[in-house]
């Protein structure tokens, strides 16, 4: 859905570009069919898919501070996980692997952030009613002429008159006429295959068979220019762009341009009859402005609105005007056409927004570089990019006793070790990526699995064999957490989702979508909230982004960004949060998003992190002590 959105906003922006050429080119040509052409791709714009990308600055830097970057690179498969020298959760294990090297950045996150999420939110919202509004009275008007046009009647004299102008125009294929009893102007109705022409009857008793003549041939030149599908084409945009000034402008020009191009296609077959086609235009002007007429339906095709009558008449009768378009016209035309397939980046806007971004990290890392750091004689030296090499076993998780124990090693071997009895059952199999143990009052040792291939499981410890499917999410699951009654699992997934199963009711799937993959998913001790940390490292090395949200509304209570990427966080009680950064650096967050703690390990242990049983909180002078215990 986000993409969509943005997919639709950049169209929207692009379109309202090509509508000033659009405009340009108008005021510079005499080529009708050219002035119909552009308006019509402003609007094939608005509902073309991005096929290339192009970078393009037009955000201004009043923005800035809202704009993320979104930059394509490489990313380099490594482990992320390693249990050294942390305060490690002796019942989560988790294995993934990460990016080392991306660039770009992503949107600072503050109270503004969260107040224009929420504007956007609702604009969204309003964006999907107002579309629905539109399509209700579109559909109305159109089933309002549907149930009249079951008064049309054929009428001998019409026919006869079709037959005659299709045959002197070489045309083969050609709409049927019908005579209709209500006042309406004359209109070309329904698409191609079941196209019909509709003249009313009190106008045909009132002009001659020369009028009524050149009135059939300006509808028939709408079936032959195909103008049926450019309706088509008006209904959808209109709909899903009614906020546009530029869409209702455009389709305002469009049949502005259209009944001018079907004029002079009527005054190239029948220029002797000139005068007498402006006397029958003329005619029907005065027939419906004496009568209330019904309005026309946008699925049709007519004579145009009523004040651009003389301007048309002068054309008709000066009889000059273009029909088709010269070489001149498609050099301009084409590069128009090649404008509508490209999609600006907008988020690849100018280096000033850049700056603006990242003044903004400078100050929360010149906040968090503030907080007394606890960093042992051993680990004093000078900070290197980080590169995260695994060691032969680089995961780890112990069930609550310390009964059982599952490892990973390279190649993503997987055992499961029971710790009193010595022996291992080799899980390699299965590709297990992450796994969580389940508490131990519910009865036989359990773990719960996420794969590789997308699917999360519930094993027997004992055995080591599977017991039941929790679910198949589609794509490789990074995290996964037990709540302490084992009632919820949480799922963090590469593409982004977080997915919360209640046990009890396996197809209860409850989903948070993040913009990132997600590397880790805690529950609080009460399951009241979920901390996610995502992994930003492909849009910018330098941010780590941590969420709480409520469990029961999904609702976002918290977001802490921290200077690099996080590799592991976790809750307590009082909503404080611990994080793990790929450099080694743990940090303690208050509830409001305060850093109150810091300490440096070593660099990659940083795969887990929990808050020590006997402490409710991490202080910044006894983090070392509390953690150790």
């Amino acid at each position: 859905m986000p993409e969509l959105i943005s997919i639709a906003i950049s169209n929207a922006i692009v379109a309202a570009l090509l509508g000033i050429v659009a405009f340009a080119i108008c005021r510079c040509t005499k080529s009708l069919k050219l002035a119909h052409a552009v308006w019509v791709l402003v609007l094939v714009k608005l509902v073309t898919p991005p096929l290339f990308d192009v970078p393009l600055p037009i955000v201004p830097e009043w923005a800035a501070s809202n704009v993320s970057f979104l930059t394509p690179t490489n990313e380099v498969a490594i482990s992320a996980e390693s249990f050294s020298s942390l305060p490690i959760a002796d019942n989560a294990m988790g294995v993934a692997t990460v990016g080392n090297a991306a660039v770009g950045s992503t949107a600072i996150a503050s109270t503004t952030e969260n107040v224009a999420a929420g504007i956007a939110d609702w604009l969204i919202w309003a964006w999907l009613a107002g579309a629905i509004l539109v399509a209700c009275y579109q559909i109305y008007s159109t089933a309002l002429i549907c149930r009249l046009m079951k008064l049309a009647v054929p009428d001998p004299r019409i026919d006869r008159a079709m037959n005659r102008i299709a045959k002197a125009a070489n045309i083969r294929n050609y709409p049927t006429a019908r005579v209709v009893p209500w006042v309406t102007s004359p209109m070309l109705w329904g698409l191609r295959g079941t196209s019909v022409i509709v003249l009313p009857a009190r106008l045909l008793e009132s002009i001659d068979d020369d009028a009524a003549d050149s009135l059939l041939m300006h509808e028939l030149a709408h079936f032959q220019r195909g103008d049926q599908w450019v309706r088509i084409l008006e209904i959808v945009v209109t709909t899903l762009f009614w906020w546009h000034p530029v869409v209702w402008f455009a389709a305002h020009q469009i049949e502005i341009y259209e009944e001018q191009c079907c004029d002079a296609w009527v005054v190239a077959q029948a220029p002797e009859n000139r005068r007498k086609y402006a006397e029958a235009l003329l005619d029907t002007v005065d027939f419906i402005s004496d009568s209330q007429g019904n309005a026309m339906p946008l699925v049709s095709s007519g004579l145009g609105r009523v004040r651009f009558i003389k301007k048309r008449v002068k054309a008709i009768l000066s009889g000059n005007t273009s029909v088709g378009l010269t070489k001149a016209n498609w050099l301009v035309l084409l590069p128009v056409v090649g404008l509508v397939p490209l999609q600006p980046i907008l988020l690849q806007a100018s280096n000033s927004i850049e700056k603006v971004s990242r003044s903004k990290l400078d100050e929360s890392v010149a906040e968090l570089d503030s907080i007394k750091v606890d960093v042992s004689p051993d680990e004093e030296s000078e900070q290197e990019p980080i590169l995260h090499v695994p060691g032969p076993e680089y995961a780890r998780a112990r069930s609550a006793y310390g009964t059982f124990e599952l490892t990973a090693s390279r190649g993503y071997d997987v055992k499961l070790k029971h710790v009193v009895d010595g022996y291992a059952k080799d899980l390699s199999n299965h590709y297990i990526s992450c796994a969580a143990f389940e508490p131990p009052n519910l009865g036989s040792p359990r773990f719960v699995a996420g794969s590789r291939d997308g699917s999360v499981w519930r094993y027997d410890c004992d055995s080591g064999t599977r017991i039941e499917c929790v679910g198949e999410f589609k794509s490789p699951i990074f995290s996964v957490d037990v709540s302490r009654d084992g009632s919820l699992i949480a799922v963090g997934t590469a593409d982004g989702s977080v997915l919360i199963v209640e046990m009890a009711e396996k197809e209860n799937v409850r989903k948070i979508k993040n913009d990132a993959p997600v590397r880790c998913v805690r529950f609080s001790a009460d399951a009241g909230k979920l901390v996610v940390a995502t992994d930003t490292t492909f849009q910018n090395p330098s941010i780590g982004k941590v969420e709480v949200w409520e469990t029961d509304t999904l609702t976002r209570k918290q977001t802490i960004l921290c200077p690099t990427a996080v590799g592991a966080a976790t809750i307590d009680i009082n909503g404080e949060v611990l994080t793990a950064e790929w450099n080694g650096m743990l940090r303690t967050w208050s509830p409001t998003g305060v850093p109150i703690a810091a300490m440096q390990k070593a660099k990659d242990a940083v795969s887990a992190a929990a808050f020590s049983p006997n402490a409710v909180n991490l202080a910044t002078l006894e983090m070392t002590e509390k953690s150790n215990q």
